[in-house]
């Protein structure tokens, strides 16, 4: 299956690093816990402990382990290093990565951690499901789809394949929940009506352009001949669409999409359109075209009329007075016209209409603009040029509610993290209790913060704990002093 949808950046940071990471990048993923020391202790040499560290982070950063280790950044690298008490790690690394060992320490990172392989049983297929899903209820572009899978495959332990696998994997479920789509759309149609649909894209004799052309150039200015013009291309729309199957039942994003296609894209393009593709994309074009053109026949203009028949030629005082003449308009002129689509008088429309509308809520209403946005890796999301701090959701999408004072963060339906709006740009909020291993209960005298460099805090503990851990070391070092060394024994 040819496929070529990635852009170059995705082809070019895919399991590399495509920089330094940041330092809350370096702690979430390079920092070693008691677990992680354990692991890297249990491997002889200052060169093979940095170097099972780095790949140990490797893995969790970019879902790979590194072919050279030596091209780990040197931040990373650093990082590992510090926390071991190890000098001179750039030369250490160097002999890592020129050793026959390091081959070994990969098999072992995995099975310790349980990362999987790709084309382990059952991968694949809760990759597929994954991306039918995002596929059948949304219209994302294949590159995105792309990014979608890799950060799934990330959150889910799965060590990244081949590039070419993941983006033939990607475009062939899309492929199938497109073809699925086009197949429901066009079953329950006749082939008289297929026919029909076809004639939209075709020049009749004489003509000089397509129904389709024609049909999606609505009125361009408020006259009584485009008002007319709208008329008759409703009632041509509705006689195309008397019928035809209904696209209800369907994800309406995936109509929209073939729909916005279909009005933009030449009818000579469309023509050339496989036939069940081709009838589907017309389908959803013109149920789609019978709602639009229903509005365009209908144009209210409150705002202009008000403004030209109500501002021009007057003068005001101040509030109060603009407020009086428009209450004196509304009274003698505005409610006691009779409207000229409706052919009523407007304020005893209003008055039969009054006990069915609903009374206005007693509490202030907040306006919610909903957005989604993507995790970084820094474990942030981008509202208004500003950022805001999220616990735990690397490279995820997250649906974002903003508020005129609040933003609200939400994953799956629970709101995950709120912050209060930031004023100006490139603002950073952090909640400190999304820095850390386990949520902390807000508390006066622990306010959100600006999360500093890596160090600055450090955590309080007893001494009691660090001579728990030196005896814990301590022990193989003892152990192997009191005993002969024996040829083959220990992990290079």
């Amino acid at each position: 299956m040819p496929v070529g949808f990635l852009t170059d950046s995705q082809t070019r940071e895919y399991g590399r690093f495509a920089g330094e990471p940041t330092p809350d990048q370096l702690a979430r993923y390079f920092h070693l816990d008691d677990t992680d020391r354990a692991f890297v202790a249990e491997h002889r040499g200052d060169h093979n402990r940095l170097g099972v560290a780095v790949q140990l982070g490797s893995l969790r950063f970019l879902g790979t382990l590194l072919e050279d280790p030596a091209v780990a950044p040197v931040s990373a690298v650093r990082f590992a290093a510090d926390q071991l008490s190890i000098t001179g790690s750039a030369e250490l690394l160097t002999v890592y990565a020129k050793s026959a060992g390091r081959w070994r320490h990969g098999p072992r990172i995995r099975e310790r951690y349980g990362y999987r392989a790709f084309a382990d049983f059952g991968i694949a297929f809760r990759l597929n499901r994954f991306l039918y899903a995002l596929c059948w209820t949304g219209a994302d572009r294949p590159s995105a789809l792309f990014d979608r899978a890799v950060a799934w495959l990330l959150e889910a332990k799965v060590l990244l394949p081949g590039l070419s696998v993941l983006e033939r994997a990607v475009a062939r479920v899309r492929t199938r929940a497109n073809s699925h789509l086009h197949r429901l759309l066009i079953e329950a149609m006749t082939p008289e009506q297929r026919a029909s649909l076809d004639e939209l894209v075709a020049v009749p004799d004489g003509g000089r352009q397509s129904p389709l052309d024609r049909l999606r150039d609505g009125p361009y200015i408020q006259s009584g001949r485009e008002i007319s013009r709208a008329l008759t291309r409703l009632e041509e729309i509705r006689v195309i669409t008397n019928g035809l199957p209904q696209t209800d039942r369907l994800p309406p994003g995936k109509i929209v999409a073939l729909a916005r296609f279909a009005a933009a894209a030449k009818a000579q393009a469309v023509a050339r359109l496989p036939n069940d593709r081709r009838a589907a994309t017309l389908l959803a074009f013109v149920r789609t075209l019978e709602a639009t053109a229903g509005d365009d026949v209908k144009v209210e203009r409150p705002f202009r009329y008000i403004r030209e028949d109500f501002f021009l030629g007057r003068s005001f005082r101040n509030m109060e007075d603009l407020n009086a003449q428009l209450i004196d308009w509304l009274d003698t002129v505005a409610n006691v016209r009779v409207h000229g689509t409706t052919q009523r008088v407007v304020a005893e429309a209003f008055a039969e209409e009054q006990e069915e509308l609903q009374r206005l809520p007693e509490h202030r209403f907040n306006a919610v603009l909903k957005l989604e946005r993507r995790v970084s890796h820094d474990g942030l999301v981008a509202v208004g040029g500003n950022y805001y701090s999220v616990p735990d959701r690397t490279r995820r999408i997250v649906e974002i509610e903003q508020l005129p004072d609040l933003v609200r963060i939400i994953d799956r339906g629970i709101v995950v993290a709120e912050h209060p709006v930031l004023e100006g740009r490139r603002q950073y909020r952090i909640d400190r209790r999304h820095r850390t291993g386990r949520p902390q209960p807000r508390t006066p005298d622990r306010p959100m913060t600006m999360l500093g460099r890596i160090g600055d805090h450090v955590p309080l503990r007893s001494l009691t704990v660090y001579e728990a851990i030196g005896a814990s070391l301590a022990k193989p070092v003892l152990s192997a002093c009191r005993r002969p060394a024996v040829e083959g024994e220990g992990r290079p």
